[in-house]
């Protein structure tokens, strides 16, 4: 899973009254006299489970203690791999069974987006402290949640999912939140709960495919890991146009479901300092490329995505590929230096702050992966060198606690440091 904050930040005073406060879960303090625009990229690459063999110690059975204990609690019987049972840890495997989501065509993943899945949750707790901090304690910040994966390549597509932002760029902070775990259809558009609910056997209201793109979208772990995606997404976000305007900021439609201006992009501000804060639990193995549209005052790539409407949609042309390849490297590389070229001024340059997340930055693979990051920084004007090691707070392992502490660590520290920030997880 990966996430992106896109934030821009303007430099203006502090409204009126607004005070510096401390929040519980990050400490406060940003630049004074700044603003920012952030945007929240989130839930990119699968968290693949795979075939666990557990160990059960070696098979033994011995003869009934007593009339009443039928059995001895200490023997190991043979077990089958969760065949023939059916209880809890069966239920689990059912939801999100990695091997039939691979050899099994209309299998998809079920779990809900507020369910305990590893390393997924921890990531959404630092995410909503970070949103937290900035609602508290930087009152000029705007913040948009932009989740990527493998994204769709047509309408009519079940595979791919999250073509479009979570939470707009703005000061919307309870809908931000709630899209970290919430179906779109299950949130009203400032953020509160409708009370409805959603299962993996709905039609899509505007398809008739099951599952519904609005399921296929829940905030879960799913699918391959696609930088490209969230970074065109991003830079859709950051784009300035007027209050009218149908191209971007009302391009999605808010019915049948709710969605609040802005998810197409457009929200935008002249002035202010645009800043991604990448965050990713793997590595990138899908392309996706798409037009760069100059609209006159600005421009935005041709993946506009519409929920309520998806064959009136844009959609990018994707491969896979394999892990760290060259074409997709270059092809990140290049997103980000368009990004640099279109936000960054001298005055307000733009960054771009990667965060390597979970076991892959712990394996053998790290290196590997760090390397990519370190690209991306450096394209970004964040740092000299793509050399140079990602700092140590920027590579974020070990127990889901420590994972998630070392995570608002990072946040408080990238949102202290005088820029305004991206969240692209």
């Amino acid at each position: 899973m990966g996430v992106t904050i896109s934030s821009a930040r303007e430099r203006r005073s502090r409204p009126a009254g607004a005070s510096r406060k401390d929040h519980p879960g990050l400490p406060g303090g940003g630049a004074e006299g700044r603003v920012r625009e952030a945007a929240l990229l989130a839930f990119a690459a699968a968290v693949v489970l795979g075939a666990i063999l557990l160990t059960w110690g070696t098979v033994s059975l011995t003869s009934p203690p007593s009339a009443t204990q039928p059995m001895s609690y200490s023997d190991v019987p043979a077990r089958p791999r969760l065949r023939y049972w059916f209880g809890p840890l069966a239920l689990v495997d059912y939801l999100q069974n990695v091997n039939l989501y691979e050899e099994t065509a209309t299998y998809r993943f079920l779990q809900p987006g507020d369910s305990y899945l590893a390393p997924v949750y921890p990531a959404k707790q630092a995410y909503e402290a970070a949103v937290n901090t900035m609602q508290t304690n930087h009152p000029n910040d705007w913040v948009s949640v932009v989740p990527y994966s493998a994204p769709r390549t047509s309408a009519a597509d079940t595979y791919g999912r999250l073509n479009c932002v979570s939470s707009p760029l703005g000061t919307n902070y309870t809908y931000a939140k709630a899209s970290l775990s919430f179906p779109f259809s299950t949130i009203n558009a400032d953020g509160s709960a409708n009370n409805t609910e959603i299962t993996p056997f709905d039609a899509d209201a505007s398809t008739g495919l099951v599952p519904s793109a609005n399921f296929m979208d829940t905030p879960r772990a799913a699918g391959s890991t696609c930088f490209s995606m969230a970074l065109m997404l991003a830079y859709n976000q950051f784009a300035t146009t007027t209050p009218g305007d149908g191209t971007l900021r009302s391009f999605v439609t808010a019915s049948p479901i709710t969605f609040p201006t802005g998810m197409g992009g457009g929200l935008g501000r002249k002035g202010a300092q645009k800043v991604i804060i990448f965050e990713t639990d793997g590595v990138p193995n899908v392309s996706a490329t798409a037009i760069l549209v100059n609209a006159g005052s600005y421009k935005y790539y041709k993946i506009r995505y519409n929920m309520n409407s998806p064959s009136g949609g844009e959609y990018p042309t994707t491969a896979n590929t394999s892990s760290n390849s060259p074409v997709v490297l270059t092809e990140i590389n290049s997103l980000v230096q368009q990004l640099a070229t279109d936000y960054g001024t001298s005055r307000n340059p733009f960054r771009l702050y990667a965060l390597g997340f979970g076991p892959v930055f712990a394996s053998s693979s790290s290196s590997a992966a760090q390397a990519t990051l370190q690209s991306m920084q450096f394209w970004a004007g964040t740092q000299a060198s793509a050399s140079t090691a990602l700092p140590t707070n920027q590579v974020i392992t070990g127990t889901d606690a420590q994972m998630t502490a070392n995570m608002v660590s990072a946040f408080t520290t990238i949102l202290q440091s005088g820029v305004q920030i991206a969240l692209i997880k």
